[in-house]
C-alpha cells in the first residue's frame, strides 16, 4: 500500500476523535500532519467533505513549513500570493499558518491559470472554509501590473509528473522528453514573471520574499519511473539572493496526494 498523509484543520475540531488518526505517525515538518497507519475512502468521510482535513503528499508539505520558517519576518496585515495554487494543497496549509500567526489580519490570493483546475481550486478552498482567502484565475503576468501589493509570493511551477509515476500508470505513459521541456518553458516564463513584480516591488516592500518550487529536470541515464527520485527543490529569495534552498525527495516521504 502506498501511504497517505493527511493534514488537519486546526479550526476545525471535530478530527480530535477521528477514527483513521488509529496507528498514524506523525510528519516532521508539518505541525498538523499524520501519516495513516490505512488508507480509508475519503470520499465516504463526512469529515472530509466538511474540511476538516486535507489529503496531501507529505513532500508537498514542506513548502508549508518553509512559510512558517519566514512568518516571524512579517507583521499584521501580510498580504500573500499562491500564483499556481491548483489543486489547493498549499493555499490550505498556508492560510492555517496564517490564521495561527496573524489571527484575520492577513489575506491569501490563491491563483490558477487553468480554467479546468480553478474549480477543484474552489472546491477545496470552499471546503477549507477560511474567508480570508481569495481565489482567482489570470495569467501570471497580470500581477505585474500591482507591484508592491504582496509581500510573499509562492510558486510552485507546474512539472512533468515525475511524483506521479509510484502510483499512476498513466502518468508514467504520458511522460516525454518534450513534456519535461514543455514545463521546463513553463518554469521559466513563471518566475521571469514573478522576478518582474518582484524586483518592481523590492523598492516599496524590502521585505518582500517570493518562495518557489518544483522538481528539478535531471537525468540519470536511462529513466527508470520506478527508481528514479526526482527532488522537489524549494527557494527563497530575499532581495536578489536565494537565501534558503532545500531538497524534498519524494521517493523517501511517506505520503501521498488524493486524485
Amino acid at each position: 500500500m502506498i501511504p497517505v498523509s493527511i493534514r488537519l484543520n486546526p479550526f476545525k475540531r471535530p478530527w480530535e476523535e477521528m477514527p483513521i488518526l488509529e496507528g498514524a505517525s506523525r510528519v516532521p515538518w508539518s505541525p498538523h500532519a499524520y501519516v495513516l497507519a490505512q488508507r480509508p475512502s475519503f470520499t465516504l468521510q463526512p469529515l472530509f467533505h466538511a474540511g476538516c482535513y486535507y489529503v496531501q503528499d507529505s513532500s508537498a508539505m514542506y513548502v508549508g513549513h518553509v512559510f512558517r520558517k519566514i512568518l516571524d519576518s512579517f507583521r499584521p496585515g501580510v498580504r500573500v500570493l499562491d500564483l499556481c495554487a491548483a489543486p489547493g494543497g498549499k493555499t490550505t496549509d498556508l492560510s492555517a499558518s496564517l490564521r495561527e500567526k496573524f489571527g484575520e489580519d492577513w489575506t491569501l490570493v490563491s491563483n490558477e491559470v487553468m480554467k479546468d483546475r480553478v474549480r477543484v481550486l474552489d472546491d477545496n478552498v470552499a471546503r477549507w472554509g477560511d474567508p480570508r482567502v481569495i481565489v482567482s484565475s489570470v495569467d501570471p503576468s497580470v500581477f505585474s501590473g500591482f507591484p508592491g501589493v504582496f509581500d510573499i509570493i509562492v510558486a510552485d511551477v507546474p512539472c512533468s509528473g515525475e511524483g506521479m509515476f509510484r502510483k499512476d500508470a498513466e502518468a508514467e505513459r504520458q511522460w516525454s522528453t518534450d513534456l519535461v521541456d514543455l514545463c521546463a518553458a513553463r518554469q521559466k516564463r513563471i518566475l521571469a514573471d514573478v522576478c518582474s513584480y518582484t524586483v518592481l516591488a523590492h523598492t516599496r516592500m524590502p521585505k518582500m520574499m517570493p518562495i518557489w518550487s518544483g522538481r528539478r529536470r535531471r537525468w540519470e541515464g536511462r529513466l527508470s519511473s520506478r527508481k528514479t527520485n526526482f527532488p522537489r527543490t524549494v527557494y527563497v529569495r530575499h532581495g536578489p539572493e536565494i537565501c534558503l534552498r532545500r531538497e524534498m525527495y519524494p521517493g523517501k516521504a511517506s505520503g501521498q496526494v488524493l486524485l
